[in-house]
């Protein structure tokens, strides 16, 4: 039913003129779920008349590469459905009108590995469309559409322009490829509090990378409570399974016109570079100062904004800076609060979505939604990670009970989802609370996004010792 449906679509689209000149809509062919999806740029002669994509030369050649391969489970589909006039390059607007067929079958077809022949395909599937021959017959897992690696080559264009040859290497490692097991997650877990959120988190850092590594995540965040204790078990960890480490902490924030105000809101950030690390550093010790620490640690606004270089800030859970602002009901105040953190922090400002199905979280999603598209503010998504698996719940359950001098049960945690998820897993979750499935995988990839730019680094093994000029204390030492 849904792969009619997609064909009827395609058929009837008549959304940019090119459906005027050409002679057939040109969809695809293969089987579902292959093991290889071959995405071409746009239809050319012989594809138009034909109505099947790569039917000429360009198809010739890619026949027989499906050969080398060795395998049957193939399918074969064009960004473009119809031919641009005289072969010419499709527009950016062409690719746009395109592009939500392209999801669709994707999606329906769910292959193993997905090929991007050429530039073009390759901008559409990775975002970006230099360097195509460097990176040719590599693996990119920076993808955008699904849970699917890329592999890119040329265009079988390209190749017949080089008298056919030049291919072999390439398609000998997609081979390879094609044989491992890959299980890739279009998604970076970057809320995360591991047993050094003292009485909140249930986790030590080596479990949370296991789990990480064993879903198949490249990255991993930390953000305990008001604290740094943990970053060197983390970086330790990081070390040991490979997975790279995003540092960074959820602040306990207060109000510095009402010093002695016990209530307090969250915000969350992360160290993009060494001067990140610095700055987060110098704003725990600022929490803990007489000033600030009520009760927690504690900073202001006014402090994070001095200490910004070098942060990337998230909006946090329902206790956010922003978020609590949502479920008092004054939408205009969370406005104000974005419109200044990003003014202070422009693109590594981030609004972020949270999965828990209850009443607050999908209040607060369907506000962030807004204020993410009235203000051009990027969104992530996150599970606010607390345990390690849905079978450390009831080891959290009994840390909640006492922390909260509660009887087992009366303090747990809404649901079994604050842990470390796969991506569909968070998109199911997600449906509960105001979230579609693009939206979670737009989401989704600004998590990627935020790990590509965080690389600071924490190591604390030796001594530290300050530089000390002796020089000019001589006279007096003699």
């Amino acid at each position: 039913m849904r792969e009619r449906k997609i064909f009827e679509a395609i058929k009837n689209c008549k959304s940019c003129e090119l459906h005027k000149t050409a002679k057939n809509k040109v969809i695809g062919r293969g089987s579902l779920s292959p093991d290889v999806l071959f995405v071409g740029e746009a239809p050319g002669a012989e594809e138009d008349i034909q109505g099947k994509p790569f039917a000429g030369p360009s198809g010739e050649l890619l026949n027989h590469w499906i050969k080398k391969l060795k395998t049957k489970k193939v399918a074969i589909i064009n960004i473009i459905k119809c031919r641009p006039p005289k072969n010419r390059t499709p527009t950016k607007e062409e690719v746009e009108e395109c592009s939500k067929f392209l999801e669709a079958q994707i999606e329906l077809l769910d292959p193993k590995i997905i090929v991007a022949l050429g530039t073009v395909a390759m901008k559409e599937l990775l975002g970006f469309d230099t360097g195509i021959l460097k990176k040719s017959g590599k693996i990119e897992t920076s993808y955008k559409y699904f849970n699917k690696p890329v592999f890119i080559m040329p265009h079988p264009a390209y190749f017949l322009r080089q008298g056919g040859k030049g291919w072999e290497d390439d398609i000998k490692s997609l081979k390879e490829e094609i044989n491992k097991k890959h299980h890739f997650q279009p998604f970076v877990p970057l809320h995360v509090h591991s047993h050094f959120s003292i009485k909140d988190g249930s986790s030590k850092c080596s479990e949370l990378f296991k789990e990480a590594k064993k879903q198949g995540y490249t990255a991993l965040g930390i953000s305990d409570h008001g604290t740094v204790a943990g970053w060197v078990d983390f970086a330790m960890a990081a070390k040991q399974y490979e997975i790279k480490p995003i540092f960074g902490i959820e602040f306990y924030v207060g109000n510095s016109h009402k010093p002695k105000d016990k209530n307090r809101e969250h915000i969350c950030a992360f160290a993009k570079n060494q001067k990140g690390i610095e700055n987060i550093i110098k704003l725990v010790n600022i929490s803990n100062d007489n000033e600030h620490f009520y009760y927690k640690p504690r900073i202001f606004l006014e402090d994070l904004m001095q200490y910004k270089e070098g942060l990337v800030i998230t909006s946090a859970c329902v206790l956010g800076v922003i978020s609590q602002k949502i479920i008092e009901g004054d939408y205009p105040e969370a406005k104000k609060i974005a419109e200044m953190l990003k003014k202070e922090f422009k693109n590594d400002f981030y609004l972020e979505y949270q999965i828990h199905n209850f009443d607050k979280q999908e209040k607060v999603n369907l506000a962030i939604k807004s204020l993410s598209e009235e203000l051009n503010i990027p969104t992530i998504v996150t599970t606010d990670v607390h345990y390690t698996n849905k079978s450390f719940k009831e080891l959290h359950n009994s840390l909640k009970a006492i922390a909260y001098h509660k009887k087992y049960g009366e303090a747990n945690f809404t649901g079994d989802s604050h842990c470390i998820l796969s991506i569909k897993e968070m998109a199911e979750y997600a449906e509960n609370v105001g979230l579609n499935y693009q939206e979670v995988m737009k989401a989704a990839k600004n998590t990627l996004e935020i790990a590509e730019k965080c690389n600071g680094k924490y190591e604390s093994f030796g001594l530290i010792i300050p530089k000390f000029d002796a020089t000019k204390y001589s006279q007096q030492i003699k």
